[in-house]
């Protein structure tokens, strides 16, 4: 497990990954989903990040719940996020699939893990959980809900943020 202050383990891949702590394979539309949006979020490319959602679609976090109802308000909403996390120095975005579940053959629910890199070390990491649905026979984002609160270290390996 990596934790705050820790090096990565991997650079952002160019294919996608399999869940290795599924039970079950994971179907292929949910693994190129994911390496989509990861890479969309490493290379700052909002329009990219947004095509992973369905309108509507809904992101809580922190408390907040977010309408994503239209294209514009899902770009503010991720392009505030990216800004954000560039300001903080993230460089590499990271997601590791700690959970899956099939809910039928249209639909899926996944839990993942992001790592936030600067420099070989992760600053934070925080959990988020997706529901997916097929739209135009791709699987997209329905809704997103971070369930803990990001434990953010400074390059001394000192704690900020919400979660010191």
């Amino acid at each position: 497990q990596v934790r705050a202050g820790q090096p990565a383990r991997r650079a952002a891949q160019s294919r996608p990954r399999r869940c290795r702590a599924c039970p079950q394979r994971m179907d292929p539309r949910t693994e190129q989903l994911l390496f989509d949006y990861e890479n969309a979020l490493n290379r700052d490319d909002i329009d990219a990040a947004v095509r992973c959602f369905m309108q509507p679609a809904v992101a809580m976090s922190e408390g907040q719940v977010f309408m994503l109802d239209t294209p514009q308000a899902c770009a503010f909403h991720l392009g505030n996020l990216v800004a954000r996390y560039r300001t903080l120095g993230v460089g590499t975005i990271i997601h590791r699939v700690r959970g899956y579940l099939p809910m039928g053959p249209q639909a899926a629910f996944v839990d993942v893990e992001w790592l936030f890199d600067r420099q070989g070390s992760t600053l934070w990491t925080y959990h988020v959980g997706y529901q997916l649905v097929d739209v135009d026979g791709e699987r997209r984002i329905l809704s997103c809900t971070s369930h803990d609160t990001p434990i953010m270290r400074g390059a001394a390996g000192e704690r900020l943020g919400p979660g010191a």
